[in-house]
């Protein structure tokens, strides 16, 4: 379809929005409608530039209700969407329309959701440019400065540079003229402005803050030397130089379009007339569809006389007056799936061309004086055989061939030929309608993105996690697409799973560069390791089936291997205590003991309450181990006598169920980490009040437990979804660690000297740096 884009040449917009990550006061946003072609050719492009003096959760909502309402009041104006012609749409009745019906519907959107607002704390820009027209509407403290060259000599209010332009303030000019007036809730926006913008001229729409920290100089250099995307670069570098605890908000818009290229456009145009009509034509029959143009140059070469019929209707067409460019782009763009007019102007054509080819052949056939007829041959005795034999075919080819058996074929022919291109433009037309209601989709999406984007920027993730669901619901939609269109969902798809990962704190160790330490299996093919320990910059794994554990040494990536005396049959739960040894739990009602001082390798005995299946986690505090016993729901501490654990003190004094439990730690208090990944909180026996935040995806396989004795962290470990969950101990979420290559996570284990975690993947070691500790 033919789409006029040249609107597009007389303006450019960019938008500034930077907001102070701390201490910031304000609610704001920018906003730039993308509309579809057709409506950007008919009624341009709507912008609002808005900042509410208040900090709430409700603001965003006025904000995205404000935003949205206008949207839907401009672009569905009932004119558009009746396919009105272009001469009795003028953007500025449209734009005037829309703010009074903003102004009421602001008040029952109010009022229902009950918000208190007061519109003093509103400084608002709303507008649209429509070819080199602009028209906004102002309240509150925001400025529309206009820069344009210099023609005459001064103005009281205008400010000069030496580089010739001038910046003017509209609105202050506008407020000498008209007065100001009294803020009415239900008149927000009451006054129109309305101007073209100049050749080679600005506009910039800012809040009361940006003008304050840049000077008219400054800004009219950078405009008018930069284009405005690199304008909105350059001041953003600026201020980025300011401690300040404001936002900056800017809408630049400019006009670069000349007389000449103007001239030149229009001229392209009258000359591209016919090319636009084939175009069109191509736009509308679909590749299926039979070509009647090639077809009638085919037909033209055959016979002398149909050759100059065809010449005579070519240049028939010729003499007819053109349609203006603007009627065939409102020809195109019709969202209706049958074109009626179209499909008739085609039968006919096909029928006046389909008539006088018939009567030519017809012609052709009737007049026998052009050669015998076979039955004039005579036939005797002396005949040969094949000779009569001959004749007798040709005789019956001639009653097949003639004039009414031909004229039959070719008007059934023409009948599948004009069926089979009605049903292909029917096909084609379905298609373009799907198409356009995709294209408003895609927009739609791309809208509800954006106000995403607003809320994560004011902290608001209840909101964007709300508008990401219903994202979500419009992207699985099933409609056709084009390959254009499988593309931008395409993108739209991934913009969505970055925003939701914003939402779920997800940071990815890949990009944090995660590297291999060591893989023990370049080292002991048969090496598989079941958990790992850091100890003062070595890191400790130890091999079940092996029967060893091995040392690597951080400092100088040396590793040792550590073999036992006797047997193992588990090297389960591995505790530290406050002189470094290691105590892992055997099957055999027994504690291997490590002396990572000495290497030294040991086995204590210990008078385990259950069997070992059922214990859930075990940690150490002041030289004492403690077991959860699922079987009994409790936890016991064990007392060390000389080198061994004989008497079993039941620790928990509250009735708990223990039976889902999977890790325990200590840093004074006790967390005990059940498989669901809630996490218990006991002190003295007693459970305390504790609960985590809920995170996305929901923790549901939980298999280990971190608690920092020294930081304020807790680490869980989650290997069916192949994370590391990262809490403070208030239960608060700060983030998650994922990556693609944690496919056999096992372990883990924590650096916070260094703010590094050590990862076991299968036999390997990972490495990678903590950011959570800066958080």
């Amino acid at each position: 379809m033919c789409i006029n884009r040249s609107q597009n040449m007389y303006h450019k917009i960019s938008s500034l929005i930077l907001t102070s990550k701390s201490k910031n006061n304000s609610t704001a946003d920018v906003y730039v409608a993308q509309p579809n072609s057709y409506q950007e050719t008919i009624a341009g492009k709507i912008f609002i530039l808005i900042e509410i003096e208040s900090c709430r959760s409700d603001d965003v909502k006025i904000i995205n209700f404000i935003i949205e309402n206008f949207y839907q009041n401009y672009y569905q104006n009932e004119k558009m969407l009746l396919g009105v012609e272009a001469k009795s749409i003028k953007a500025e009745h449209i734009f005037e329309s829309s703010i009074a019906k903003i102004n009421k519907n602001l008040l029952n959107f109010l009022h229902c959701e009950k918000i208190k607002f007061n519109p003093k704390l509103l400084n608002a820009t709303i507008g649209v440019v429509h070819e080199n027209n602009i028209h906004f509407s102002n309240i509150g403290k925001n400025k529309s400065l206009l820069i344009y060259k210099n023609k005459s000599s001064s103005q009281s209010k205008d400010y000069e540079t030496s580089s010739g332009y001038k910046i003017a303030d509209i609105i202050e000019h506008a407020k000498v003229k008209n007065g100001n007036k009294q803020i009415n809730l239900a008149k927000l926006f009451s006054n129109v402005i309305s101007g073209k913008i100049p050749k080679n001229g600005y506009f910039i729409f800012t809040n009361e803050a940006l003008p304050e920290y840049l000077s008219n100089k400054q800004l009219i250099e950078i405009i008018t030397k930069l284009s405005p995307e690199n304008s909105v670069e350059q001041i953003k570098d600026t201020l980025a130089t300011i401690n300040a605890y404001v936002s900056f908000l800017a809408l630049i818009i400019t006009n670069k379009q000349d007389s000449s290229q103007k001239k030149s456009r229009t001229s392209n145009s009258i000359k591209k007339l016919n090319t636009l009509e084939y175009s069109t034509e191509q736009t509308l029959s679909s590749k299926g569809s039979v070509n009647f143009p090639e077809v009638m140059e085919i037909i033209k070469n055959i016979p002398e006389k149909i050759s100059k019929i065809l010449d005579a209707r070519k240049q028939s067409k010729k003499d007819k007056i053109p349609l203006s460019l603007k009627d065939k782009i409102f020809f195109q763009k019709r969202k209706h799936g049958f074109s009626f007019g179209k499909i008739f102007l085609l039968i006919k054509d096909f029928i006046l061309i389909l008539v006088n080819f018939l009567s030519i052949i017809f012609k052709k056939f009737s007049n026998k004086s052009q050669e015998p007829m076979i039955e004039n041959i005579p036939t005797n005795h002396f005949a040969r055989p094949e000779l009569t034999q001959k004749i007798n075919c040709d005789r019956k080819k001639s009653k097949f061939f003639n004039k009414e058996n031909i004229l039959s074929i070719l008007i059934l022919i023409g009948i599948i030929l004009l069926l089979y291109n009605s049903m292909a433009i029917n096909k084609k037309n379905k298609t373009i309608e799907v198409v356009e209601v995709n294209t408003d989709l895609i927009e739609k999406i791309k809208q509800r993105q954006n106000q995403v984007e607003a809320n994560l920027l004011y902290g608001n993730e209840t909101n964007a996690k709300n508008i990401l669901e219903e994202i979500k619901i419009l992207l699985e939609q099933d409609f056709e697409k084009t390959k254009k269109q499988e593309l931008e969902y395409a993108n739209l798809w991934k913009k969505y799973n970055e925003q939701m990962d914003k939402i779920k704190h997800i940071v990815d160790a890949n990009t944090l560069k995660l590297k291999q330490l060591i893989d023990f299996e370049v080292i002991d093919n048969q090496a598989n390791l079941v958990n790992i320990i850091f100890v003062k910059n070595k890191i400790y794994g130890a091999d079940r089936q092996q029967k060893k554990i091995y040392e690597l040494n951080l400092e100088n990536n040396q590793t040792e291997i550590l073999s036992l005396d006797q047997g193992v049959d588990a090297f389960k739960h591995p505790i530290l205590d406050n002189a470094n040894n290691i105590f892992y739990l055997d099957d055999n009602e027994s504690v291997i003991k490590l002396d990572t001082k000495t290497k030294k390798i040991s086995h204590l005995s210990i008078n385990l309450k259950g069997a070992i299946d059922d214990i859930g986690g075990g940690a150490g505090y002041n030289n004492r181990l403690y077991y959860i016993s699922k079987a009994d729901n409790q936890i016991y501490r064990y007392g060390s006598v000389g080198n061994n654990f004989p008497v079993a003190h039941a620790w928990l004094k509250d009735n708990i169920d223990l039976k889902n439990a999977a890790d325990i730690e200590i840093d004074g208090y006790i967390y005990v980490l059940r498989g669901n990944g809630s996490v218990l909180k006991f002190l003295k026996g007693k459970q305390e009040i504790f609960k985590l935040d809920k995170i996305e995806p929901k923790l549901q396989f939980a298999t280990k437990l971190f608690v920092s004795p020294e930081l304020n962290y807790i680490y869980i470990l989650d290997v069916i979804e192949k994370r590391l969950i990262v809490f403070n101990k208030k239960g608060e979420f700060i983030l998650q660690y994922q990556s693609s290559k944690f496919d056999k996570l096992k372990d883990f284990a924590i650096n916070e000297s260094k703010e590094i975690i050590y990862f076991l993947n299968g036999s390997e070691v990972l490495e990678v740096e903590g950011v959570h500790f800066n958080q």
